[in-house]
């Protein structure tokens, strides 16, 4: 019986739907399948995570080259079963299976809502999206979506068959995070006790930095040996660097870029916050309560509240509000954690998860 399946990405850039997407691979090949790891482009810190059992192949060249590879691929290898995420490999790996004649099982991730998406993305990429997911979806065998929130926008906004779709939580849970969050490392405000309040993100529109450090300057006021710390990188650096020096934050707010493994900072944080205007799942929030992190998230769509069960797991709020944000991370310092909100995150499990898309797999 062939046991090859293959996974098609953009490239190994720092991004959630790129880790996910790794995972996945790295355990299907733990569980006997033959991988093909599938990439457009050779970049990015996130290679020195796929493992050594899985099969890269990098393309490197323009999408239309991808297509033909992906068709040329599955009439060559025959894989039980492909899957790919972001907006344009999605729309190329169902081009490439119109091309290819085969009967390999193609199935979409969606990781983000795609009318938020719509709003905040800018370029011909975000022009097409209302005319390729319905088009394309109908060489698509299943389109997963990574929330309840994300599937019925994309049914009830872009046209796809409702009976295509299944939610199909990011695998966000992987117990390595354990070890990594073991690292050694060497920062002022976790050697000296401060209660630390840690974010991560892409510097977009999208993560609203901005409102989370007007509400860490309400915070700050009221208990001083609070520190924010924010890992990640991006477009806004230099607008949010100019909005702490502003507020007089630059001793007490650090934009400290992207880091490969944050978890040995979110570990020994006293708080994570994620303060997003909108979010396909949230993997953050699942990782922070798999290390018995507190969490504040905004009621973001979506995502946030079905992973903390509409606030059972850690507190929610509005989005844009700096105030209920400053108010909820006050409380949150004040209280005292869940002890077992590791049983939560491993409700979004990689195995609970690899374990859906082999069901998937079957011919229906």
């Amino acid at each position: 019986m062939n046991r090859r399946v293959g996974f098609y990405l953009v490239s190994f850039s720092g991004g959630g739907a790129e880790r996910e997407m790794i995972y996945l691979a790295n355990e299907f090949s733990r569980l006997g399948y033959t991988v093909d790891l599938i990439v457009h482009r050779n970049a990015g810190p996130l290679k020195s995570l796929v493992s050594r059992t899985v099969n890269m192949i990098v393309i490197d060249k323009t999408y239309l080259h991808d297509a033909l590879f992906l068709a040329k691929y599955m009439r060559r290898e025959k894989p039980l079963f492909m899957l790919s995420t972001l907006h344009v490999p999605n729309w190329t790996l169902s081009i490439a299976k119109f091309l290819s004649f085969t009967k390999t099982r193609i199935s979409w991730r969606i990781v983000i809502s795609l009318s938020e998406s719509k709003k905040d993305g800018k370029g011909i990429i975000y022009k097409l999206l209302d005319w390729c997911y319905p088009l394309l979806s109908t060489n698509v065998n299943n389109v997963t979506c990574v929330s309840q929130g994300v599937a019925e926008d994309v049914i009830s906004n872009f046209g796809v068959n409702q009976k295509k779709v299944n939610v199909m939580y990011n695998p966000a849970y992987t117990t390595e995070i354990h070890e990594l969050a073991e690292e050694t490392f060497t920062h002022p405000w976790f050697s000296h006790n401060y209660k630390t309040i840690t974010s991560l993100g892409r510097l977009s529109t999208q993560k609203d930095f901005k409102t989370l450090i007007d509400a860490f300057q309400k915070v700050n006021q009221q208990v001083a040996d609070t520190r924010l710390l924010i890992l990640g990188e991006g477009a806004l650096r230099n607008e949010l660097q100019s909005q702490i020096d502003e507020l007089n934050l630059s001793d007490v707010v650090e934009l400290h870029g992207f880091e490969l493994n944050p978890y040995k900072y979110l570990a020994k944080s006293d708080l994570f916050v994620l303060s997003s205007i909108y979010e396909g799942f949230g993997n953050v929030i699942v990782e922070a309560l798999a290390l018995n992190v507190p969490v504040v998230s905004t009621d973001c769509p979506s995502g946030p509240s079905e992973i903390l069960d509409n606030g059972t797991w850690g507190e929610l709020v509005p989005i844009n509000d700096p105030v209920a944000l400053s108010e909820a991370i006050l409380r949150s310092l004040a209280q005292k954690q869940h002890n077992d909100t590791l049983t939560r995150a491993q409700e979004f499990s990689v195995q609970k998860v690899a374990s859906h898309y082999i069901a998937l797999m079957q011919p229906q």
